[in-house]
């Protein structure tokens, strides 16, 4: 065992010490009032604590006083003096153990009944000693997480004071400065008032100003100190990958090993929770899309075992990183191109047009997925969406490095603890908007003919390199006002922004400066909002947007020709889908799903019969059962694919049909989407149905 894994090893069972103590005390208690029932719990949660760690030899002591209280509560007899002895005498036994007084050995004894013989040896696990042994509880408290949390809440609340205290500083300058001038213009009869005035204004500036850096002083202070309190080891998200990834092999018959290095490192434990979930998405997409199948691994020159590791560092300026990798076949470029292409991400001659790097990017799209199969694992081409969405909520930065045939590596960069945030604040059309300070590269003036120029192009040339221009409060829907009046006279401030490997500039109206703000989350129904991320108090109490870089550079990327009326009418009409399927039951399940959902449906008993449908109507989704009479989901959706004016009508097969064979010919024939049926979720359907139309 290395050194950092023993000091891991050795803080753990310090914790496990002090907890143990308290379950102890619990079950003296319940001793002392003969209360069986609340014996068995402490004892049992001792059990699992003491699981946790590795103890076995203490889990199995544990667990035999477990099964005589079991027995003892289920006869519905008093326990008779004999067996409350016995008990005790496990009691004391255990917490011998714990406070150093008995060995490890006599764990063998504890619960087991007269004349039975010890089955194994005592385990060599030795916990930290400490004498007198009182003096580990009083050096720490266990407090409820909860409560924990909402001190930490409370703590942050000062914050937003303490913003405050320097909008009050500057307020108070300028009202100094102004009783200066009133001096410097007034009368002689006025000017010792004013004098006066201006003195005692001065004096509340500095007081105000000193005021404010013993608040900032002692408000970080506090803050730090909490944060503390909430940092956890990053193991604390680990334990259950093991037994997901197994589950996940299982189900898909492929072999990986499962490595954590790093994993002592202590995070915050609100960001640790923002972002478990991306995590765990970035495993499943590595286990279902990275690694290979055994038999195809071993046929191109790699082991059998396929590998996937999580890497937790510190990176630079207190921040955190955590990479994501495995020795897969790494990102299929032709697949995530057709797979944008069929979810209706971008056209065809659009992402012809794109770069390796842009096309890697298209990864992080919400609906893109290059697995045509919907299944309980993936195909929904949410996950790596949800990843960025994520991890742009707590500042964080999201890259990739891929190689064919050889892997991926997924890096997350984030703070190891986050309440304010530094942003740049800019004015937009009388409004105040905040850009996260990490994506934002420069700040520059254009003359406003190049600025009228850009805006028609849809590109700025500036430092040797054209960039995608917009206006961001077109991007916003403002009302198209006047460019505010600015100090920047015939200049338009831009700001250039980087989001992944997108760069692009955004005309604003005022460059306000940089502001620390308090985070506040958006609440439902509000948690996705295009081109928000979410909203910061400034000093002044007001609430500004944060708005969101990856949206904006996506908007500004756009081709202006995919803006145009045609789109917008065909968003005006209620969209159609046509449902086949040989059982009365699910069409009409179907049916009243996409009804529910504002769709205008038409039903098919079979593929024959919704050929003829599709030749005389218009539709824009057809949902098709594979296995029916007459012509079958793989006909029809074949023939539909023969005729040219078919050739962009999505098709979704759902199919019980769960064969390997089988998926690749719905993905042979042309179908946008297979769904299978022993992963059917109504939800995941109509969210496959909309992302097509």
């Amino acid at each position: 065992m290395t050194d950092r894994a023993e000091a891991l090893r050795a803080r753990l069972l310090a914790t496990f010490r002090v907890e143990a103590l308290e379950h102890l005390q619990t079950i003296a208690t319940a001793l002392a009032a003969s209360n069986l029932e609340d014996l068995l719990r402490a004892m049992h949660t001792l059990k699992g604590a003491a699981r946790s760690v590795g103890y076995t030899d203490f889990e199995n002591a544990c667990h035999r006083c477990e099964t005589m209280l079991t027995t003892l509560i289920r006869s519905g007899a008093a326990a008779s003096p004999a067996e409350l002895q016995m008990l005790q005498e496990a009691s004391d036994t255990l917490a011998g153990v714990i406070v150093g007084t008995l060995t490890p050995d006599r764990l063998a004894g504890v619960g087991a009944a007269a004349g039975e013989a010890p089955k194994h040896a005592a385990a060599a696990v030795e916990l930290p000693r400490e004498t007198p042994a009182p003096a580990s509880v009083a050096d720490t408290i266990r407090v409820e997480i909860d409560r924990r949390d909402n001190v930490v809440t409370l703590t942050e609340g000062l914050l937003s004071p303490k913003l405050a205290s320097v909008e009050h500083v500057r307020l108070a300058r300028g009202i100094a400065d102004e009783v200066e001038h009133l001096r410097a213009r007034a009368g002689i009869d006025l000017r010792d008032d004013l004098h006066s005035l201006e003195v005692r204004a001065r004096q509340l500036v500095a007081v105000l100003r000193q005021d404010s850096r013993t608040l900032h002083t002692t408000v970080d202070d506090l803050y730090d100190e909490m944060r503390r309190v909430r940092m956890m080891p990053a193991a604390s998200i680990f334990d259950a990958f093991p037994l997901m990834v197994r589950d996940l092999c299982r189900e898909t018959g492929k072999e990986v090993d499962w490595q954590v290095v790093g994993a002592e490192l202590e995070i915050d434990r609100k960001v640790l929770e923002l972002v478990k979930d991306p995590l765990i998405h970035m495993v499943r997409n590595a286990v279902d899309h990275g690694i290979e199948m055994p038999n195809a691994r071993e046929a191109m020159g790699k082991p059998r075992r396929g590998k996937i590791v999580v890497t937790v560092a510190p990176a630079e300026h207190g921040r955190i990183s955590i990479e994501v990798s495995d020795d897969g076949r790494g990102f299929a470029l032709d697949a995530l191109r057709d797979a944008a292409v069929r979810s209706r991400v971008t056209s065809s001659d659009q992402v012809a047009a794109l770069s390796d790097a842009d096309v890697a990017e298209l990864a992080f799209s919400a609906g893109v997925s290059t697995s045509p199969v919907i299944t309980t694992i993936s195909g929904h081409g949410r996950g790596l969406a949800i990843v960025r969405e994520r991890i742009e909520r707590v500042e964080g930065r999201i890259s990739t490095r891929s190689e064919p045939q050889k892997g991926t590596v997924i890096r997350l960069e984030f703070p190891a603890s986050i309440v304010t945030y530094r942003a740049l604040l800019v004015d937009v059309h009388g409004r105040r908007f905040l850009l996260p300070l990490d994506s934002i590269e420069r700040v520059f003036g254009v003359a406003q003919p190049v600025v009228t120029a850009g805006l028609a192009a849809g590109s700025l040339t500036h430092d040797e390199r054209t960039l995608p221009f917009g206006s961001l409060g077109v991007m916003l829907g403002l009302p198209r006002v006047a460019a505010a009046e600015t100090d920047y006279g015939n200049v338009r401030p831009c700001v250039v922004v980087r989001g992944g490997e997108r760069v692009g500039v955004l005309l604003v109206d005022d460059v306000l400066g940089e502001n620390e703000v308090v985070i506040k989350d958006l609440r439902p129904p509000l948690r996705r909002v295009r081109h928000v991320l979410t909203t910061g108090l400034l000093g002044t109490g007001e609430l500004a947007l944060v708005l969101r870089p990856a949206d904006l550079l996506a908007a500004i990327h756009q081709r202006p020709d995919t803006q145009g009326p045609a789109s917008t009418s065909a968003n005006t009409r209620v969209l159609r889908v046509l449902v086949v399927d040989d059982s009365t039951t699910t069409r009409t399940m179907e049916r009243n799903l996409f009804e529910a959902a504002g769709y205008a449906v038409r039903v098919a008993v079979d593929g024959a019969d919704a050929w003829n449908i599709i030749q005389d109507e218009e539709l824009d989704v057809v949902v098709s059962d594979v296995d029916m009479p007459r012509m079958n989901g793989f006909e029809l959706t074949s023939r539909i694919r023969s005729e040219p004016r078919f050739a962009e009508l999505p098709v979704v097969l759902v199919s019980a049909l769960e064969g390997r064979e089988d998926k690749e010919q719905g993905v042979r024939v042309g179908a946008n989407a297979y769904v299978l049926k022993s992963g059917f979720n109504q939800a995941n359907l109509l969210d496959i149905v909309r992302r097509l139309t």
